[in-house]
């Protein structure tokens, strides 16, 4: 069978680029382009096409777990959704692969515009969670984020990259963590960590555990200044239709999960949507100016 591609995001990302332009004219993929996201078009073209491989990005992969138009038959030619630009959840992946079948491989993968693709994760011994192991030819070590020294397996540090592009280290500014198989998961942006009476806080870490939550659809997490505390974790949550959820129920059920000083002692906002760049990453310093704002 030929293999059809979708192409829905932008050439001018690095993802797009490499995995949909260079990946598909190489192996003489038919790509189907779609000029931007919309639902009937996007779900008519899964039905039309029947792509054998769907370039996508988290949201997206929400997105075909909580809309009830995108069956299994939809994906029934598919056997790669390649899933990368922000790091995807566990719960995202398990629950894509509840509804579309196991034999749809979820391939995620890391890179940066600087290195090119650093990690991919195997068709087998593929691990949920974690974007992959190291490709042929690429170093990779996590270091301490104030020493620089070199941690070992499950130690969360910053990812240094060394690449056939990169001359020297390259510092990410990525927070990731790696396993005894040498499979890297990222975790955050070092200058998005939440730094709460001198401890470390991942906002994805906070909106992994939110997403769990059957009343929210979305969730995005900031640190906003505290007199005391240094900075404190704040969110903004997008609840689900036709849903109704309390913040005071929300931080009961965030209690019962994280440490105290990872509590959401910032407030929560509801919200309608939240600020995200086309391929679907949060942005982090648009909800920061709408904190300020609120202060």
């Amino acid at each position: 069978m030929a293999d059809r591609m979708l192409g829905l995001l932008p050439f001018y990302h690095i993802y797009g680029i490499m995995i949909i332009m260079l990946q598909g004219l190489k192996i003489c993929s038919t790509i189907v382009t779609l000029p931007k996201f919309h639902q009937n078009s996007f779900i008519s073209a899964l039905q039309e096409h029947k792509f054998t491989t769907i370039p996508l990005v988290p949201p997206l992969l929400k997105y075909i777990n909580e809309c009830d138009d995108v069956t299994r038959e939809h994906l029934q030619s598919c056997h790669t959704v390649t899933c990368g630009a922000a790091p995807l959840s566990k719960s995202t992946a398990e629950e894509f692969n509840r509804k579309c079948g196991s034999f749809v491989h979820v391939c995620e993968g890391y890179g940066m515009t600087e290195t090119l693709i650093t990690h991919t994760t195997p068709k087998e011994g593929s691990k949920l969670g974690y974007c992959g192991k190291l490709l042929p030819h690429v170093q990779a070590k996590i270091a301490d984020i104030d020493t620089g020294a070199a941690l070992p397996p499950h130690e969360k540090g910053e990812i240094w990259m060394k690449t056939p592009c990169v001359n020297g280290w390259l510092h990410t500014g990525d927070v990731a963590v790696y396993d005894e198989d040498g499979y890297f998961s990222i975790v955050d942006r070092i200058k998005e960590l939440i730094k709460v009476k001198g401890f470390q806080v991942s906002p994805s870490e906070l909106e992994d555990v939110l997403l769990k939550h059957p009343a929210i659809a979305d969730a995005g997490v900031i640190g906003i200044p505290h007199e005391n505390h240094g900075e404190v974790p704040r969110a903004y949550i997008v609840k689900s239709k036709k849903a109704s959820v309390t913040e005071k129920e929300i931080n009961e059920y965030m209690k019962g999960l994280l440490a105290p000083y990872k509590q959401l002692l910032g407030g929560i906002k509801f919200v309608t949507d939240l600020p995200k760049n086309p391929t679907g990453k949060l942005l982090r310093r648009v909800l920061a100016e709408t904190a300020a704002k609120e202060a």
